[in-house]
Formats: C-alpha cells, structure tokens, sequence
C-alpha cells in the first residue's frame, strides 16, 4: 500500500467488506478467486471513475475462512479455552487433593479434636468421615464432570481453532491438520493435568492430612447439595452393594479405631519406634549380620592367658569360639572371669553351644529364636552352612531405637582397665 493512499469508500456487511484505496490504474491487483470475483463486479459497476485514478482493492473476507480474521477468532477463542482448561486442572487438583486427604486422615483422632465444639471445621468433617459413601459419590461426580468438561474443551475445542490455522498457515492437509491439532491440544493437557491436578495436590495432601481436609469439608458439603440427585443415586447404590461385601465386627472396628487414636496421639519418636517395629517383620538377618572379618574371636586350643588378655582387650561381653576354621559356640566373659577367679583352668567347658540363624530368616524370627533360646548373640550361616558372621540382640534392638551406645564403643572399658595397671 503507498504512503499516499486514501479510503474512499467503504462497503461493510455481516459477510465480507471491500475498501477502495488509490494507487496506480494499470495495476491490478492480485486476489483468490472469490476476492477476484467481487473485484470484477464492482469494477464494472463503477467503471466510469478511471478518470478519478481509482481502482478498488477488494478483501472478500468470511469469518471463518478469511487469514485475518481467523487469526483473532484463534487468538481469542484458545486464550478463552486455555482459561476454562486452567480452571478446570484446578478443580481437579481441589477434588484429587481432598480425595486423598479425606482417605489419609484419622477418624478417631478427627473425633476428639471435634469435641470442642468451636472447631466448625472440624464437626463438618466428622459429619462427612460418618458418610463415607456420600462423601466419595460428591468427589467422584466432580471429578467425572470437571474431565468431561475439561475433554470437551480442550479435545474439541482447540481442535475446532488450530486445525485451518494449520491448514491455512502451514498449508497442510485437512486429516493430518486435525491430528496436529488434536495432538497439540492432548498431549499439553495430560500432562499438566497429572503434575499439577494429580500428584502435586495429592502429595501436599498427604503430607497435611487433616488441615487440609478440614479446611475444605465446607465446599464438600455444598457440592453435596449442588449435586444431590446424583450424589444420593450413587450413594443408595454403593451401600447396597456393599451389604454383600463383609465387613470387621463392630468391636474389631473399635478396637482399630482405638488403636489409630493412640497411635495418632504419640509422639514423632515413639511413632518411629512402632513403624520400626513392622519393618523388622519384613528386614532380613542378611541386612544386619556382621562379617567375620569385622569380628573379634577366640580359638578354642589358646592358652587360658591370652584367653584371658583378649577378653579384656576387646572388651565384649560375649565373644566367639573357632575350632579348626569353624564356630563351635559362644564364650561369656562375666563367666570366664568367674572361672578365673575360682581357680579353674578348663574355659572350654564354659563355652555355649551356638544359636544358629540363617541369612534370608526374617529378623524377627530371628529374635524370637534367640529369645526363646535365651541367646544374645547368633550364628549367621547361609543355605550351603557357610558361616557368615554373627548377629546379637543390640543389633536388632538397633534396627526399632536407632543406635545404642556401648561403652566398649570408643575404648572406654579398655581406658578403665588399664588405669588399673593391667598390662595392654
């Protein structure tokens, strides 16, 4: 367009408009076919003005199919989308989150934080923890409309407003500009729905159980009311189903519930020690033995003197024997020092046969056995009969309270005794 052109006319209607701008008579303009098509007829029509010099520029432009508008059509509509789809991923989020919360947070203890009457937040929860089937049906038909409509939207919906863009811009076939489309709009939104309408607000949720399903029993409440003839087919249907489902007896319910509340009601620490507590069913004697190589031993053919400046050397209470390259069982050292100090030269007589542990035994098994054969430390052999190492009570006792200071642990037993004047 010249810097010296100027509107003279222009022809608007609901389907296209024409605007009339000066530049050179023997020039004419390049078109589509629908464009050229006006351009002729009113051409023709106003052919007595070539003495004036004008010549008329026509842009045939539909609303759907004209580059120029399609562009603000695309813009606003996908702006008007992205802003529903937003909406809809937080809506989500809102129902994943308390979803997860309502499941995670402990019904006795949401009872005895209701007992004062002030929490509001609270009372409502309790109210909805005695409706479970209610609860769920309102979150579930939430979820269930906020994905259709969030489907509709972006499925349809950017499909419907990228595809000519693709088709006209790109110049690509109408199939594989729909795909594209389809793809550009699915693929964005899956993953933006996972992130941040699933893991993330069913993470948090989980960290903060009860403030945050306390903080929004309110709107769950209301969304049971919105929803109601659903919300109350749903429920009617869950309940009659699970009549045929049984169920724990009503004392075996409170029993639990009474454990859960007391459990709620412990501190940090002590919850640590009874979650400990259930690992140990589970961890296996191979995870906590200790090797030989690490192991402090006796050979039952020593001379009762060196027995005797090992023991107080090592300093453990119980230390054990080899023979010929084989643990033959476990020396006491309270016991040994008592032989010594009856006059007694024979030690091996005072040596315990050997509680034997296999390395895949769960470790507690493992304790009970040596429980049972009131044994504080155990043999650890393989499938083959391989000697492995050794496993005492301390260790396991470690696994549920974490470490146990000994005092052999830093060579204080051994600082003693030779403040003593024993020679070491």
């Amino acid at each position: 367009m010249c810097a010296d052109s100027r509107f003279h006319i222009i022809v608007h209607d609901s389907a296209a408009f024409f605007i009339i701008i000066h530049f050179d008579s023997d020039a004419e303009p390049a078109l589509p076919t629908p464009g050229r098509n006006v351009w002729m007829h009113l051409v023709a029509e106003i052919d007595h003005l070539r003495d004036f010099h004008f010549i008329l520029l026509s842009v045939y432009i539909f609303f759907k199919t004209n580059v120029f508008l399609l562009k603000g059509v695309i813009y606003t509509e996908i702006m008007f989308e992205l802003l529903m789809i937003v909406a809809c991923i937080g809506m989500n989020a809102f129902l994943a989150a308390y979803e997860t919360a309502f499941i995670a947070s402990s019904k006795p203890l949401v009872r005895r934080i209701a007992a004062d009457k002030t929490k509001t937040d609270y009372l409502k929860l309790l109210f909805l923890k005695d409706n479970p089937e209610r609860t769920l049906s309102v979150i579930q038909v939430g979820i269930t409309f906020v994905g259709m409509f969030a489907a509709a939207v972006g499925g349809v919906g950017v499909e419907k407003g990228l595809s000519p863009y693709f088709r006209e811009t790109l110049g690509l076939r109408s199939e594989l500009a729909e795909l594209l489309s389809l793809l550009a709009a699915a693929v964005p939104l899956t993953y933006f729905t996972v992130v941040f309408g699933e893991l993330i607000p069913k993470t948090f949720a989980l960290r903060n159980p009860l403030r945050t399903a306390s903080r929004f029993s309110h709107a769950i409440s209301k969304m049971s009311k919105v929803f109601w003839p659903v919300v109350l087919l749903l429920e009617k249907s869950t309940k009659a189903l699970l009549k045929w489902i049984p169920r724990l007896h009503e004392s075996e319910q409170k029993d639990l519930d009474d454990v859960s509340e007391e459990f709620e009601t412990m501190s940090a620490q002590s919850k640590e020690y009874v979650l400990n507590l259930f690992k140990i069913e589970k961890t296996k004697v191979a995870s906590v033995f200790i090797p030989w190589n690490e192991v402090d031993i006796l050979e039952k053919d020593q001379p009762i003197q060196e027995v005797e400046e090992k023991i107080i050397r090592f300093g453990h209470t119980r230390l054990p024997v080899f023979e010929s390259g084989r643990c033959v069982g476990v020396l006491n050292a309270k016991e040994f020092l008592a032989l010594l100090k009856a006059g007694k030269s024979d030690w091996s007589s005072i040596i315990h046969p050997s509680v034997i542990l296999y390395e895949q035994a769960p470790l507690l098994s493992a304790f009970r056995i040596m429980q049972k054969r009131k044994a504080h430390m155990g043999i650890v052999k393989d499938l083959h009969g391989v000697h492995l190492g050794i496993v005492t009570m301390e260790d396991i006792f470690e696994e549920i309270v974490g470490d146990i200071y000994d005092e052999d642990d830093d060579g204080s037993i051994l600082k003693i005794l030779m403040g003593r004047g024993l020679p070491f």
